[in-house]
């Protein structure tokens, strides 16, 4: 029952990037400072929740026994989608959001945005 927990867990969180992303390049895109400051504080509450769930599966999947179970490789998959694609991802958009911030003035939020992509650069090198 852990596994599907977890595995159910992830697809969630999977499912929360892919939606993030979608709102920070339309934010980015738009260069509107709402949706960018919106964007950025959804970023941060995703970092939060991230970072404990992602523990937590490091240790599920290093005490997975078969590697044959099908909950074992979707949690693989999420994991790495995670790791490798959704959350790097939203940083680069962090970082494009900071840019945009600061090219229009507004130097308190792009500094809060570049701690943010410092955040979660740090938190993918204890990943990778």
């Amino acid at each position: 029952m852990e596994l599907y927990n977890t595995m159910t867990i992830l697809k969630n969180l999977v499912d929360d990037y892919e939606e993030a992303i979608d709102k920070g390049k339309l934010a980015v895109a738009s260069r509107d400072v709402e949706l960018i400051l919106v964007f950025i504080n959804s970023s941060r509450d995703l970092l939060a929740r991230s970072k404990p769930i992602i523990t937590s599966t490091r240790e599920v999947m290093h005490n997975i026994t078969s590697e044959n179970d099908k909950l074992a490789k979707y949690i693989s998959v999420y994991y790495r989608m995670l790791v490798y694609i959704s959350i790097p991802y939203i940083a680069d958009i962090v970082r494009a959001a900071a840019d945009i911030l600061e090219k229009q003035g507004y130097s308190n939020e792009a500094g809060e945005a570049r701690n943010l992509f410092k955040e979660y650069s740090s938190f993918l090198d204890t990943l990778k």
